[in-house]
């Protein structure tokens, strides 16, 4: 057996991704993200889950209090578009 493990948004659904930019959206609601399979013990379940932080992070995701936010949520919610 293993273990699938993705990293979603936190904020998808939560903007309003049509008027902010209709040709973009937030990465999970198009399922892009850092995701991989583990096996099922605790040594490569944090391995995966180490190397889908950092893969998060070079990919421009932003860690919050609530969770993980996509780099297109992240530039919405900052402002910037």
């Amino acid at each position: 057996m293993a273990t699938w493990i993705e990293i979603r948004c936190e904020n998808r659904g939560k903007v309003s991704e049509e008027e902010a930019a209709p040709t973009k959206r937030c990465y999970s609601s198009d399922n892009i993200g850092p995701m991989d399979m583990a096996e099922d013990n605790r040594a490569s379940l944090l391995e995966t889950m180490r190397f889908l932080e950092k893969d998060a992070r070079d990919d421009g995701w932003k860690k919050t209090k609530e969770g993980w936010v996509c780099p297109f949520c992240a530039k919405l919610s900052s402002g910037a578009q």
